[in-house]
Order: C-alpha cells, then sequence, then structure tokens
C-alpha cells in the first residue's frame, strides 16, 4: 500500500514538473521572434483577415509618425531661425497694384492696421499691405504649426504599447463576439495567444525600421547642411575669377553617367577664354568632368591624306566619301546661313557626284 502510493505521489511530481517545463517552453515560444506571416497563418481564416488590416494600418501610422517627426523637425528649426515657409513668405512678398495719386493720399484703415506712431511717421500704403501681409503668413504658418505638433502627438500615441493593445483587444474581442461560437475553449486560447504574438513580433519589426529611417534622415540632414557650411566657406574664400569660371562652367554642363554615377560633363574648346581659366584653376575640374577639344573638330578630317592608291578607290567609295563630306559641311555650319544654303550643299553635293561618276566612267 505504502508502495502505490509513494509511486502516485512521484507520477504527480513527474507530471508537475513536466506541466512546468511546457508552460516556460510556451512563454519562451511567446517571446521568440517567428516571422509575422507564419503566425498569422494559423490563424482563422477571419481572425487572419481582421489581424492583416491591423498589421496594414499600424504600419501606416509609422510611416505618419516618422513623416510628422521630420516636418516638426524642420518646422522647429523654421521657428528658431525666425523664417517663414517657402509658401506663407511667397505670399507675403505679393504685390498689390495702386494708382500713384492714391498712395499719396491714402490712409490708414483702423480697425484693420496699426496706426502710425507720431505725427511726423508718413502712412506707406505698400508698407501696411506688406506688414499686413507678413502677419497673416505668420498666423497661418503658426497654425500648421501646431496641427502639424499635435499630428505627431496623436501618431506617437496611437502607435504606443497601451494603445496598440487595446486595439488589438477590441479586434479581438469584436471577432470573438461574432465566430467564438465556432471555436472551442482551447482553441480560442491558442488564437488569443497566437494574436499576441503577431503583434509583438510585428511591434519588434516594424518599429526599429521607422527609427532607423529617422535616424537615416537626421544623417542626410546633417550631411546635406555640412556640405552647405563647406561650400560656403569655399565660395567665399574662391577667387573672383575661379568662382566665374565656375558659374559658365555650370552653364555649359550636361548631365552624363558615368561609372554608374550621375556628373556634369563640360566640353571646353582648347585656346578659349574658359581653357585658360581652367588651366589656371586645376581645382575646377574636381567638380565637373572637363573635355578639352579642338577649336573645329572636323579640321583633321579635311587634311587627312589617303593611305591607299587612287587606282585602288572604288568609285562607290568616293561618293560615299563625297555624302559625308557634304554632312560634315552642313553639320560643321561651313556656310553663314545654314538652312538658306543647304539647297545649294546638296546641289554641290550632286553635282560633284555626277562628275566622280562621268569620270570614271568615260
Amino acid at each position: 500500500m505504502m508502495d502505490l502510493m509513494a509511486r502516485q505521489v512521484a507520477l504527480l511530481q513527474e507530471q508537475t514538473l513536466l506541466l512546468r517545463q511546457q508552460s516556460a517552453s510556451q512563454t519562451t515560444g511567446e517571446d521568440e521572434y517567428i516571422d509575422p506571416s507564419r503566425i498569422v497563418s494559423s490563424l482563422d481564416p477571419t481572425l487572419r483577415t481582421t489581424m492583416s488590416k491591423w498589421k496594414s494600418d499600424f504600419c501606416k501610422d509609422l510611416n505618419h509618425v516618422a513623416t510628422q517627426r521630420e516636418l516638426h523637425d524642420k518646422y522647429e528649426k523654421i521657428r528658431e531661425r525666425g523664417e517663414i515657409m517657402k509658401q506663407f513668405a511667397e505670399e507675403s512678398n505679393r504685390k498689390w497694384q495702386w494708382p500713384k495719386a492714391y498712395e499719396a493720399i491714402a490712409e490708414p484703415i483702423t480697425p484693420l492696421e496699426d496706426v502710425p506712431n507720431g505725427d511726423d511717421e508718413v502712412y506707406d500704403i505698400n508698407q501696411a499691405w506688406a506688414a499686413l501681409r507678413r502677419k497673416h503668413a505668420l498666423e497661418c504658418q503658426d497654425f500648421i504649426m501646431q496641427h502639424q505638433s499635435r499630428a505627431l502627438a496623436y501618431f506617437e500615441n496611437k502607435t504606443g504599447n497601451s494603445s496598440v493593445q487595446q486595439t488589438v483587444d477590441d479586434l479581438w474581442n469584436s471577432w470573438k463576439d461574432s465566430f467564438g461560437s465556432l471555436h472551442s475553449e482551447a482553441s480560442l486560447q491558442r488564437a488569443s495567444k497566437n494574436c499576441k504574438h503577431f503583434v509583438n513580433v510585428v511591434m519588434r519589426e516594424e518599429v526599429p525600421k521607422m527609427k532607423g529611417r529617422l535616424h537615416e534622415a537626421a544623417k542626410l540632414r546633417s550631411k546635406r547642411e555640412a556640405a552647405i557650411i563647406e561650400a560656403e566657406t569655399k565660395y567665399q574664400q574662391m577667387d573672383p575669377q575661379q568662382l566665374i569660371a565656375l558659374l559658365q562652367l555650370d552653364k555649359q554642363a550636361v548631365q552624363i553617367r558615368k561609372g554608374g554615377n550621375l556628373t556634369k560633363q563640360v566640353t571646353v574648346t582648347k585656346g578659349s577664354e574658359l581653357a585658360a581659366l581652367v588651366k589656371q584653376f586645376p581645382d575646377l575640374e574636381t567638380f565637373f568632368d572637363v573635355k578639352h577639344v579642338d577649336e573645329n573638330p572636323y579640321t583633321t578630317s579635311f587634311t587627312k591624306r589617303p593611305t591607299t592608291e587612287i587606282a585602288n578607290i572604288s568609285t562607290w567609295k568616293v561618293i560615299d566619301s563625297v555624302t559625308k563630306l557634304e554632312e560634315r559641311l552642313h553639320v560643321a555650319k561651313f556656310f553663314e546661313n545654314v538652312e538658306s544654303e543647304r539647297p545649294f550643299i546638296q546641289r554641290f553635293g550632286r553635282l560633284l557626284r555626277k562628275d566622280i561618276i562621268d569620270s570614271f566612267t568615260a
């Protein structure tokens, strides 16, 4: 009898230990990262649709957080510098045309604008108009900034842990009220656990992405600001002639793709003033891909001597050469008025070809 009781106690202890191990493994499983798509695929089809939509909405809200945070930082810098946003600045600078005769006798409208302090201060309708528009621009800017701050706070709160858990609990309860009667208690418990696990891994996956985006944006802004400061410092120390050459090169620059990157290429004629400046300031070639060409790129082709004997040149090769010569004359703008002289060029080519053919067939 005692042996039987001892065996039963040992069996109970073994079962208790097994249950504890299972509970510990389940707890560890909830914290373990698993691809969210694997978790959501294990859910009931109706619950799967609900949780997939929650994930989509959550990711959109995180994008809003990132966007609103970037805007908030941008607007704060504008506020600190006492500037006006570009859109409002353009509006505030708009002029209004008044007849000169009226400008001379115009007086302030008391309810709408400030009255000059002293008798010596002359009222200027244009200055009053500019001050009024600037005042309205600042009011509009303040309106935008305050609402933007509220939008940021709203989305940050919406994507916080407590709000997310409350949203998911509401979704779960709504689904359970609609479809819970179709499932056993064990099935509902398993589905609830999987939903919580799904939410956990989605947040662990998407929130760092959003923070990484903000970090990269901050790095890019810092890099741009440093580049602007460096450029301003360099331009302030730059020789005036070098700056003029830089501006002229930039006007003539053409964007090309070189080595997988976009770069600005400038073609400079040898012997020109611009070429002399480039030679004087070699640093300019670090800004552009400078290509030096002869003054007349077609000169060498006209003076080149044939490498074969005339007797070995066929008639059609000569005719082809004449055709190319005709095209080169047109491209090189050999004639002063190319368009008006083009019929003459074509006629000249036809006559020359005819003479060559006649001479070879005579």
